[in-house]
């Protein structure tokens, strides 16, 4: 069974300070930080990127993303420059601010900030997923190409993901966690065979409110979120965590 968590955002830091180091050890597999940002700001948020912004790219059908994930870009001034546009589009709404509080209290003792070498990383990307998206049966893996300043820093042998949904769908579009991992190949199978192979195994269909904030075990756990069969389409906030010497770093 894969233990979910749930504290308010004002939870005094004495009672959680072993969060992150649950999650760290393996007894913890989720959490979610409630109340981070208000149910308007998250509606703002999307009305401010369709009035005034454009996707900087579509990784998957039916899927959009402001600012672009370090996994999935080529280039590193461009991934950069990028989130830059995205922080400035958004920079009425103090996310970072209300987004590292979130974070800080999963940390804990350990320090959050943003991952930061020459120069920083972006901490968030937004992305929606339309109806008829989804995003297939995936881990966390550190041997991605750009990401050769993480490895020297960071401990990349177990990432963390987090997001804040700013828009759920009327159905589908649910996080759906793994506790048993693939023995063989699942690239060549259906959404649904993978489910069948994997659920007798152990999963975990996490549910998380607009404006709430989840952390999980995205390196430990398999993790995939389901088609969204009913719009509106889903959209989150969001970006990965690992430890390094001193504390916890954030970039998207």
């Amino acid at each position: 069974m894969i233990e979910c968590l749930s504290v308010r955002s004002d939870t005094p830091g004495s009672h959680v300070h072993n969060l992150a180091s649950q999650m760290r050890a393996g007894t913890l597999g989720a959490v979610v930080i409630e109340g981070i940002l208000a149910p308007k700001t998250c509606s703002d948020i999307i009305k401010r990127l369709l009035d005034e912004s454009e996707p900087a790219g579509e990784p998957l059908p039916n899927y959009q993303t402001y600012g672009e994930v370090l996994l999935m870009a080529s280039a590193l001034d461009a991934y950069r420059e990028k989130g830059q546009t995205l922080a400035d589009t958004l920079a009425c709404f103090d996310i970072e601010t209300k987004l590292l509080k979130g974070l800080q209290v999963f940390g804990g003792d350990s320090p959050v900030s943003p991952f930061v070498t020459n120069e920083p990383y972006p901490l968030y990307t937004v992305r929606a997923l339309q109806v008829n998206g989804e995003i297939p049966v995936h881990s966390e893996r550190a041997d991605w190409p750009l990401m050769t300043e993480h490895r020297g820093h960071l401990d990349l042998g177990q990432q963390f993901s987090f997001y804040i949904p700013l828009q759920l769908p009327a159905a589908g579009g649910e996080l759906v966690l793994y506790e048993q991992r693939p023995e063989a190949a699942i690239s060549e199978l259906s959404s649904a065979e993978v489910d069948a192979l994997l659920r007798p195994g152990g999963a975990e269909t996490v549910r998380v409110e607009p404006g709430d904030l989840l952390i999980f075990d995205a390196g430990r756990y398999n993790h995939r979120v389901t088609e969204v069969t009913v719009g509106p389409p889903r959209w989150t906030l969001g970006g990965f965590l690992a430890f390094g010497k001193h504390g916890l770093a954030a970039w998207s």
